[in-house]
């Protein structure tokens, strides 16, 4: 696979599909099942939120979109792009940013927090992979 974006968040399907509707500024829910793209997958406490569509809607955001948008939830988002170099992880629990890894062209852009720890851009590929990947 040479990209990969997906959002994990400990709400069911019903409230995660209300939190992306929101986060993504969309009037209704209705506006979101429009988007056949974007696929809900549940598991345990959390859903997985995959982003088929190719426009990487949430690739590049500040770290205070995601930290603004969340309560006392716990949020993992994962995105890279091989063929570009980018890579962004970000851990976000009850309200305390736990990670924030981001590298674009292969260069690293920001490293806060350090657990996962990655040493290079194929080790946050392969942790993602073996996080991510369902």
């Amino acid at each position: 696979m040479s990209s990969l974006s997906v959002v994990k968040i400990s709400l069911d399907i019903a409230e995660s599909k209300k939190w992306l509707a929101n986060f993504l500024s969309l009037q209704s829910l209705d506006e979101l099942e429009c988007i056949d793209e974007i696929e809900f997958n549940e598991d345990d406490s959390f859903t997985s939120i995959i982003d088929n569509s190719g426009t990487d809607i949430f690739f590049g955001l500040d770290i205070n979109a995601w930290y603004d948008s969340l309560q006392d939830n716990i949020l993992y988002y994962a995105h890279y792009d091989e063929d570009n170099g980018n890579v962004e992880y970000v851990h976000i629990e009850k309200k305390e940013i736990v990670r924030d890894y981001r590298m674009y062209d292969f260069n690293l852009d920001t490293n806060e927090g350090s657990n996962p720890s990655f040493d290079d851009f194929s080790d946050a590929l392969s942790y993602i992979d073996d996080h991510f990947l369902e």
